[in-house]
């Protein structure tokens, strides 16, 4: 069988210390399986918040994939939703844009995933498909930067199910080194016999079982939703245009956003003097300009995360005018006896909607 290994680099107050080691490795729980990617003394690995952002640069196949593409980059975001959606914080966040980087550059702080002909220079190995390379403090066990390198000389190819001879399912290999990327390691190579993606050879496991799942909720237990609020869009509100999604939540390092499963970082930290009472302090507004006539009209649902963490979310309806962004419209129109007015109503192209102009 194929192997998968992961190499890691001990880092203490961002200076390396020494070549290249493989990890240790120990039962991260009495009674489970799973093991956890450890230092030298014992410390296990993990990200300091729950989270951690792939820049992916495995671009597309000369024919579209069938299964999970069309593109590499594709399958690999799917790959990472598989921890993301079964976790009960950890997240993955696809890096958007993509930064243009070099894979073993240990000090850039990007997670970057890639094909490479090489293991940082160094031979793969005859039976070697892909390697995580980790760096991390070796006081703590705070991960700093992994990348993965997927082995270009191998033949590969997206498909569920059994192995198929001599073509290796890049997807289930992809699950398996971002469950380095989060700090699990091999269960099979600590002594242990479980079925999981996480023991060290590709085999027809093609998906988490329930021992990795055990192991990435034990890294990052589930916690209370943090204290926030996302006041738009408001659940079953209707929306469109150009608009903020806005709210508030205190305590966070960041915001995101996910509309329909695809994610945006919010801007976070904006002065609300409202939230005093609540968080102790003011600086924990969160904000996106979005333009609704990006998606298809009908229902979507938005979900706000704090650190990994969801906190709100709301089921809202768009409706557009069937282009991205309408350019040399005008109009004014009045609607009438409304509240026991005339407003007069005028579209502004920057706003990509009506606004009040005039009340009687």
């Amino acid at each position: 069988m194929a192997s998968r290994k992961h190499m890691v680099l001990e880092k203490l107050s961002l200076i390396f210390l020494g070549a290249l080691l493989f990890s240790g490795l120990r039962s991260a729980s009495e009674g489970m399986a799973f093991v956890q990617s450890t230092t030298a003394n014992g410390t296990g690995l993990a990200w300091s918040t729950p989270q951690a952002t792939l820049n992916l640069q495995l671009e597309c196949p000369p024919a579209p994939l069938t299964n999970w593409g069309p593109c590499w980059d594709d399958a690999a975001v799917d790959a990472a939703a598989h921890w993301t959606s079964s976790a009960a914080q950890f997240q993955f966040f696809p890096q958007s844009p993509p930064v243009t980087a070099t894979p073993c550059s240990h000090t850039d702080g990007l997670n970057t995933a890639a094909f490479s002909l090489t293991l940082c220079n160094m031979a793969f190995g005859a039976s070697v498909v892909a390697v995580t390379v980790q760096v991390f403090n070796s006081s703590t066990g705070a991960l700093l930067n992994t990348d993965v390198l997927f082995n270009a000389a191998r033949q590969w190819s997206t498909y569920p199910g059994p192995l198929q001879l001599g073509v290796i399912d890049f997807h289930r290999v992809a699950i398996h080194e971002f469950g380095h990327v989060l700090g699990l390691g091999h269960p099979d190579q600590a002594g242990q016999s479980v079925p999981a993606i996480m023991n060290s050879t590709v085999s027809d496991i093609d998906a988490l079982q329930p021992d990795d799942l055990a192991g990435v909720n034990a890294i990052y237990p589930a916690l209370g939703p943090p204290t926030g609020a996302l006041e738009n869009p408001e659940q079953e509100s209707f929306v469109s245009g150009i608009s903020t999604i806005s709210g508030w939540v205190c305590n966070a390092s960041r915001v995101d956003v996910q509309i329909d499963g695809v994610s945006t970082q919010a801007a976070y930290g904006t002065s609300r003097a409202d939230t005093v009472s609540v968080c102790g302090d003011e600086d924990n507004g969160f904000g996106i300009l979005f333009n609704w006539n990006l998606l298809v009209d009908g229902p979507h649902t938005l979900v706000a995360f704090a650190d990994g963490v969801e906190f709100a979310r709301a089921v809202f309806t768009v409706t557009s005018l069937g282009q991205e962004f309408v350019t040399g419209a005008s109009g004014v129109c009045q609607v009438p006896d409304f509240a026991g007015h005339n407003v007069t109503l005028q579209w502004q192209e920057s706003l990509q909607n009506f606004s009040i102009v005039g009340v009687q």
